[in-house]
């Protein structure tokens, strides 16, 4: 079990969005973006930080004015999830880096928002691509493998429901988003043992503890060599990480040719 470092805040999230509206010929053709009626919005955004029990959930339903006016207005959405997200010091998406974020970075650029507090954010689906080789990256099949459960399935026809203003859609959403982050949640502390990220849970800890889950239950498992040092290594007892000392040890196991 990944521990919970009081001096690092992890943020899970994901959003849920309203499909953009324009005119168009036909399927085939696309459309010309001077037919584009309404921008791609968020409808729902849901959280958890690593260490609380379930995720939460906020929604345009939240902002009765904006909403009665129009769905697609997601401004006071970002604005409280602005001071969400500025709590974190790292932030967890599924593929996050090509969609939530950028999404995210775009509503609020066309909302004339200030931008969120810079943080390290951690791709679980980059993660998954980089360090294993398995049938799919999706979040649904990433939980299925590691026996932690899998995404509900939504009714027909949600989203375009959404897109309408239907209030009962809207709260489905946000149930199903809900889901979703709490399933991204397990499946992240699953995979950080396994994986090379930038959080670093050793960090503001006293004496040598685990870099992937905090726990001070280590066990000297030999030396990692650099080009021209060598540091102890340590293995996890508890979630089965590596990690290794920052200062190296005496007697150098490598040597330097001289040309």
């Amino acid at each position: 079990m990944v521990n919970i470092n009081k001096d690092q805040k992890v943020l899970i999230w994901d959003i849920e969005s309203l499909p953009a509206q324009a005119y168009i010929f036909d399927i085939y053709q696309g459309t010309n973006v001077d037919w584009i009626i309404k921008d791609t919005s968020i409808v729902t955004i849901a959280y958890r930080f690593v260490g609380e029990e379930k995720a939460k959930v906020i929604s345009v339903l939240d902002f009765p004015k904006t909403f009665k006016k129009d769905v697609y207005d997601d401004s006071e959405l970002l604005k409280a999830f602005s001071k969400i997200m500025n709590e974190a010091d790292f932030t967890v998406a599924h593929y996050g880096d090509k969609f939530d974020m950028r999404l995210f970075n775009a509503r609020v650029l066309r909302a004339g928002l200030e931008p969120v507090a810079p943080t390290k954010q951690i791709d679980t689906w980059r993660l998954a691509k980089r360090h294993f080789k398995l049938q799919s990256n999706k979040l649904d099949h990433l939980g299925h493998v590691l026996g932690i459960g899998k995404k509900i399935q939504t009714s027909k026809g949600l989203w375009i429901r959404c897109a309408q203003g239907e209030r009962d859609a809207i709260e489905e959403m946000a149930t199903y988003n809900r889901q979703d982050v709490d399933l991204l949640h397990d499946v992240f502390l699953k995979l950080v043992p396994y994986v090379k990220t930038t959080l670093n849970k050793s960090l503001g800890e006293t004496g040598m503890c685990c870099s992937k889950c905090g726990s001070h239950n280590l066990q000297k498992r030999g030396t990692t060599i650099s080009l021209t040092k060598k540091y102890q290594r340590y293995q996890c007892k508890d979630c089965g990480g590596w990690s290794s000392d920052k200062t190296s040890v005496p007697n150098l196991v490598t040597t330097t040719k001289q040309i």
